[in-house]
Protein backbone atom coordinates (compact mmCIF):
# COMPACT_ATOMS: atom_id res chain seq x y z
CA UNK A 1 0.00 0.00 0.00
CA UNK A 2 2.85 2.43 1.13
CA UNK A 3 4.44 1.71 -2.31
CA UNK A 4 1.48 2.27 -4.32
CA UNK A 5 0.77 5.70 -2.79
CA UNK A 6 4.24 6.74 -3.47
CA UNK A 7 4.11 6.10 -7.09
CA UNK A 8 0.97 7.62 -7.49
CA UNK A 9 2.64 10.71 -5.70
CA UNK A 10 5.45 10.60 -8.10
CA UNK A 11 3.13 10.02 -11.62
CA UNK A 12 1.25 13.06 -10.24
CA UNK A 13 3.95 15.33 -9.55
CA UNK A 14 5.52 14.66 -13.02
CA UNK A 15 1.97 15.53 -14.64
CA UNK A 16 1.64 18.69 -12.91
CA UNK A 17 5.40 20.14 -13.78
CA UNK A 18 4.52 19.02 -17.33
CA UNK A 19 1.33 21.16 -16.97
CA UNK A 20 2.70 23.98 -15.79
CA UNK A 21 5.44 24.00 -18.00
CA UNK A 22 3.14 23.75 -21.27
CA UNK A 23 0.58 26.42 -19.77
CA UNK A 24 3.91 28.96 -19.39
CA UNK A 25 4.91 28.06 -23.41
CA UNK A 26 1.70 28.68 -24.73
CA UNK A 27 1.26 31.65 -23.19
CA UNK A 28 4.67 32.86 -24.53
CA UNK A 29 4.18 31.44 -27.92
CA UNK A 30 4.28 34.48 -29.67
CA UNK A 31 7.69 34.92 -28.10
CA UNK A 32 9.37 31.74 -30.30
CA UNK A 33 10.48 32.17 -33.64
CA UNK A 34 9.51 28.61 -35.01
CA UNK A 35 9.05 25.46 -33.96
CA UNK A 36 12.39 24.47 -34.02
CA UNK A 37 12.92 26.61 -31.11
CA UNK A 38 9.80 25.76 -29.27
CA UNK A 39 11.22 22.05 -29.77
CA UNK A 40 14.66 23.04 -28.30
CA UNK A 41 12.83 24.91 -25.47
CA UNK A 42 11.70 21.45 -23.84
CA UNK A 43 15.92 20.42 -23.51
CA UNK A 44 15.31 21.62 -20.31
CA UNK A 45 12.44 20.18 -19.20
CA UNK A 46 13.72 16.77 -20.14
CA UNK A 47 16.60 17.23 -18.03
CA UNK A 48 14.37 18.03 -15.07
CA UNK A 49 12.17 14.85 -15.68
CA UNK A 50 15.39 12.74 -16.33
CA UNK A 51 16.27 13.94 -12.51
CA UNK A 52 12.72 13.31 -11.37
CA UNK A 53 13.56 9.71 -13.08
CA UNK A 54 16.52 9.48 -10.96
CA UNK A 55 14.55 10.44 -8.09
CA UNK A 56 11.62 7.93 -8.87
CA UNK A 57 14.54 5.16 -9.11
CA UNK A 58 15.78 6.31 -5.64
CA UNK A 59 12.46 6.52 -4.28
CA UNK A 60 11.33 2.69 -5.30
CA UNK A 61 14.96 1.57 -4.12
CA UNK A 62 14.32 3.11 -0.49
CA UNK A 63 10.39 1.35 -0.55
CA UNK A 64 11.66 -2.07 -1.77
CA UNK A 65 14.45 -1.51 1.47
CA UNK A 66 11.75 -0.94 3.70
CA UNK A 67 9.00 -3.60 2.26
CA UNK A 68 12.53 -6.01 2.39
CA UNK A 69 13.27 -4.73 5.87
CA UNK A 70 9.77 -5.56 6.99
CA UNK A 71 9.51 -9.11 5.03
CA UNK A 72 13.10 -9.81 7.23
CA UNK A 73 11.10 -8.97 10.38
CA UNK A 74 8.21 -10.79 9.81
CA UNK A 75 10.60 -13.89 8.93
CA UNK A 76 12.41 -13.44 12.23
CA UNK A 77 9.11 -12.82 14.09
CA UNK A 78 7.93 -16.20 12.48
CA UNK A 79 10.94 -18.08 13.03
CA UNK A 80 10.85 -16.98 16.77
CA UNK A 81 7.33 -17.97 17.28
CA UNK A 82 8.31 -21.79 15.73
CA UNK A 83 11.50 -22.02 17.98
CA UNK A 84 9.09 -21.37 20.69
CA UNK A 85 6.84 -24.16 19.94
CA UNK A 86 9.28 -26.61 18.86
CA UNK A 87 10.43 -25.89 22.37
CA UNK A 88 7.39 -25.97 24.31
CA UNK A 89 6.53 -29.30 22.18
CA UNK A 90 9.93 -31.01 23.09
CA UNK A 91 9.51 -30.03 26.95
CA UNK A 92 6.02 -31.18 27.63
CA UNK A 93 7.56 -34.31 25.49
CA UNK A 94 10.51 -35.04 28.44
CA UNK A 95 7.79 -33.89 31.16
CA UNK A 96 5.59 -36.68 30.08
CA UNK A 97 8.79 -39.36 29.83
CA UNK A 98 9.76 -38.16 33.41
CA UNK A 99 6.05 -38.90 34.79
CA UNK A 100 6.40 -42.33 33.18
CA UNK A 101 9.75 -42.80 34.50
CA UNK A 102 8.83 -42.24 38.07
CA UNK A 103 5.88 -44.40 37.48
CA UNK A 104 8.07 -47.13 36.52
CA UNK A 105 10.54 -46.24 39.72
CA UNK A 106 9.61 -49.68 42.49
CA UNK A 107 11.19 -50.97 44.96
CA UNK A 108 10.85 -54.28 47.25
CA UNK A 109 8.00 -54.68 49.23
CA UNK A 110 7.44 -56.41 53.10
CA UNK A 111 4.82 -58.97 51.09
CA UNK A 112 7.29 -59.90 48.27
CA UNK A 113 5.39 -57.60 45.98
CA UNK A 114 6.99 -54.01 44.15
CA UNK A 115 6.36 -50.63 45.46
CA UNK A 116 5.72 -48.25 42.89
CA UNK A 117 6.11 -44.08 41.74
CA UNK A 118 5.51 -41.56 44.55
CA UNK A 119 4.89 -44.65 47.03
CA UNK A 120 8.76 -45.82 46.46
CA UNK A 121 10.00 -42.39 47.26
CA UNK A 122 8.07 -42.15 50.15
CA UNK A 123 8.91 -45.42 51.81
CA UNK A 124 12.85 -45.10 51.14
CA UNK A 125 12.58 -41.77 52.64
CA UNK A 126 10.64 -43.20 55.37
CA UNK A 127 13.03 -45.78 56.50
CA UNK A 128 15.85 -43.18 55.34
CA UNK A 129 14.40 -41.45 58.85
CA UNK A 130 14.22 -44.16 61.04
CA UNK A 131 18.05 -44.95 60.25
CA UNK A 132 18.86 -41.58 60.84
CA UNK A 133 17.17 -41.14 64.23
CA UNK A 134 18.92 -44.40 65.29
CA UNK A 135 22.16 -42.61 64.96
CA UNK A 136 20.87 -39.52 67.21
CA UNK A 137 22.83 -36.77 65.48
CA UNK A 138 20.56 -33.71 65.06
CA UNK A 139 22.60 -30.23 64.47
CA UNK A 140 25.64 -29.82 62.18
CA UNK A 141 28.90 -30.19 64.65
CA UNK A 142 31.31 -27.45 64.94
CA UNK A 143 34.48 -29.57 65.43
CA UNK A 144 36.23 -31.16 62.15
CA UNK A 145 36.76 -35.23 63.61
CA UNK A 146 32.53 -34.48 64.64
CA UNK A 147 32.15 -33.04 61.49
CA UNK A 148 33.55 -35.59 59.00
CA UNK A 149 31.38 -38.69 61.36
CA UNK A 150 28.38 -36.29 61.41
CA UNK A 151 28.77 -36.65 57.36
CA UNK A 152 30.02 -40.59 56.88
CA UNK A 153 26.99 -41.56 59.10
CA UNK A 154 24.33 -39.37 56.44
CA UNK A 155 25.91 -40.57 53.43
CA UNK A 156 25.59 -43.74 54.78
CA UNK A 157 22.54 -43.88 55.24
CA UNK A 158 21.48 -42.16 51.95
CA UNK A 159 23.15 -45.08 50.20
CA UNK A 160 21.63 -47.88 52.51
CA UNK A 161 18.31 -46.86 52.39
CA UNK A 162 17.74 -44.26 49.13
CA UNK A 163 18.72 -46.45 46.40
CA UNK A 164 19.58 -44.12 43.43
CA UNK A 165 17.28 -44.85 40.06
CA UNK A 166 19.66 -43.73 37.22
CA UNK A 167 16.86 -43.35 34.87
CA UNK A 168 14.83 -41.10 37.20
CA UNK A 169 17.56 -38.89 37.91
CA UNK A 170 18.46 -38.70 34.29
CA UNK A 171 15.42 -37.55 33.37
CA UNK A 172 15.23 -34.74 36.04
CA UNK A 173 18.91 -33.54 34.31
CA UNK A 174 17.65 -33.93 31.32
CA UNK A 175 14.79 -31.60 31.58
CA UNK A 176 16.74 -28.70 33.31
CA UNK A 177 19.54 -28.82 30.61
CA UNK A 178 17.10 -28.62 27.80
CA UNK A 179 15.66 -25.52 30.11
CA UNK A 180 18.40 -23.81 30.33
CA UNK A 181 20.76 -24.09 27.45
CA UNK A 182 17.55 -24.95 24.91
CA UNK A 183 14.84 -22.42 26.09
CA UNK A 184 14.75 -19.68 22.96
CA UNK A 185 13.97 -16.27 25.53
CA UNK A 186 16.62 -16.17 28.90
CA UNK A 187 13.28 -14.27 30.61
CA UNK A 188 11.21 -17.89 30.18
CA UNK A 189 13.92 -20.00 31.66
CA UNK A 190 12.84 -19.28 35.32
CA UNK A 191 8.66 -19.94 34.19
CA UNK A 192 10.09 -23.46 32.87
CA UNK A 193 11.80 -24.01 35.89
CA UNK A 194 8.81 -23.18 37.66
CA UNK A 195 6.53 -25.39 35.66
CA UNK A 196 9.10 -28.35 36.48
CA UNK A 197 8.63 -27.47 40.04
CA UNK A 198 5.33 -27.41 40.17
CA UNK A 199 4.96 -31.10 38.98
CA UNK A 200 7.39 -32.23 41.89
CA UNK A 201 5.93 -34.17 45.46
CA UNK A 202 7.52 -33.38 48.45
CA UNK A 203 8.70 -36.71 48.37
CA UNK A 204 10.59 -36.06 44.99
CA UNK A 205 12.07 -32.82 46.25
CA UNK A 206 13.96 -34.17 49.32
CA UNK A 207 15.18 -37.48 47.15
CA UNK A 208 16.72 -35.05 44.61
CA UNK A 209 18.32 -33.39 47.56
CA UNK A 210 19.75 -36.64 49.07
CA UNK A 211 20.80 -37.96 45.27
CA UNK A 212 22.80 -34.66 44.82
CA UNK A 213 24.05 -34.55 48.07
CA UNK A 214 25.63 -38.30 48.49
CA UNK A 215 27.63 -38.87 44.67
CA UNK A 216 29.95 -37.44 42.81
CA UNK A 217 28.60 -38.79 39.44
CA UNK A 218 26.01 -36.60 40.06
CA UNK A 219 27.75 -33.23 40.13
CA UNK A 220 25.71 -32.40 37.11
CA UNK A 221 22.09 -33.06 38.43
CA UNK A 222 23.83 -30.98 41.59
CA UNK A 223 24.53 -27.79 39.62
CA UNK A 224 21.25 -27.79 37.50
CA UNK A 225 19.23 -28.52 40.42
CA UNK A 226 21.02 -25.07 41.83
CA UNK A 227 20.95 -22.79 38.94
CA UNK A 228 16.96 -23.01 39.68
CA UNK A 229 15.24 -20.67 42.47
CA UNK A 230 12.09 -22.34 42.09
CA UNK A 231 13.85 -25.44 43.13
CA UNK A 232 16.01 -24.30 45.73
CA UNK A 233 13.01 -22.49 47.14
CA UNK A 234 11.38 -25.73 47.15
CA UNK A 235 14.44 -27.24 48.69
CA UNK A 236 14.74 -25.14 51.76
CA UNK A 237 10.92 -25.64 52.28
CA UNK A 238 10.10 -29.57 52.24
CA UNK A 239 10.90 -29.70 55.98
CA UNK A 240 14.62 -31.46 55.73
CA UNK A 241 17.10 -31.36 58.41
CA UNK A 242 18.74 -28.16 59.28
CA UNK A 243 21.34 -30.37 59.78
CA UNK A 244 21.51 -31.91 56.37
CA UNK A 245 21.17 -28.56 54.59
CA UNK A 246 24.19 -27.46 56.24
CA UNK A 247 25.86 -30.59 55.51
CA UNK A 248 25.17 -29.77 51.78
CA UNK A 249 26.52 -26.62 51.85
CA UNK A 250 29.94 -28.21 54.13
CA UNK A 251 30.14 -30.82 51.48
CA UNK A 252 30.20 -28.91 48.38
CA UNK A 253 30.71 -25.84 49.15
CA UNK A 254 27.28 -24.86 47.46
CA UNK A 255 24.72 -22.74 49.69
CA UNK A 256 20.51 -23.85 49.95
CA UNK A 257 18.59 -21.38 52.24
CA UNK A 258 17.19 -22.57 55.12
CA UNK A 259 13.27 -21.90 55.36
CA UNK A 260 12.18 -18.84 55.13
CA UNK A 261 10.31 -16.25 57.62
CA UNK A 262 6.92 -17.80 58.80
CA UNK A 263 4.91 -14.91 58.55
CA UNK A 264 1.40 -15.42 59.88
CA UNK A 265 -1.71 -13.47 58.46
CA UNK A 266 -2.69 -11.78 61.49
CA UNK A 267 -0.78 -9.19 63.47
CA UNK A 268 0.69 -9.84 66.63
CA UNK A 269 -1.94 -8.43 68.97
CA UNK A 270 -4.87 -9.72 66.98
CA UNK A 271 -3.19 -13.29 67.01
CA UNK A 272 -2.11 -13.19 71.15
CA UNK A 273 -5.64 -12.30 71.96
CA UNK A 274 -6.98 -15.14 69.86
CA UNK A 275 -4.32 -17.62 71.17
CA UNK A 276 -5.92 -16.64 75.01
CA UNK A 277 -9.24 -17.19 73.61
CA UNK A 278 -8.43 -20.59 72.17
CA UNK A 279 -6.77 -21.92 75.35
CA UNK A 280 -9.46 -20.13 77.68
CA UNK A 281 -12.31 -22.65 75.91
CA UNK A 282 -10.09 -25.93 76.85
CA UNK A 283 -10.26 -27.06 73.59
CA UNK A 284 -8.88 -30.79 72.60
CA UNK A 285 -5.32 -31.42 73.88
CA UNK A 286 -4.29 -32.09 70.17
CA UNK A 287 -5.26 -28.68 69.25
CA UNK A 288 -3.14 -27.06 72.43
CA UNK A 289 -0.38 -29.40 71.29
CA UNK A 290 -0.46 -27.50 67.54
CA UNK A 291 -0.54 -24.29 69.38
CA UNK A 292 2.04 -24.87 71.10
CA UNK A 293 4.46 -26.18 68.28
CA UNK A 294 3.39 -23.06 66.01
CA UNK A 295 5.90 -21.70 64.05
CA UNK A 296 7.71 -18.42 65.07
CA UNK A 297 8.92 -15.60 63.05
CA UNK A 298 13.03 -16.92 63.48
CA UNK A 299 14.67 -18.47 60.56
Amino acid sequence: MKKISGYIISFLLVISVFCVYLAIVLSNQAKWNGLGEFGDSFGALTSLFTGLAFAGLVATLLLQKEDLEETRNEFKLQNKTFERQRFEDSFYRLLALYKDNLRELSIDGKDGGRIEGIDALRTMLEKFQLAWVVCSQQSFPETKVERDAYLYLLLTCVRSKLSKHRRYLETISTILNFIYEECPEISDKARYCKILASQLTIYEVKYLFYQALDSQVDTELRKLMLQSDVIVRKISESNISKGHLKAFEHLWDLNIPHKGVYKFPMSQKDKIKARKFVKKQGLAPTVLQLIKNEPTNKT
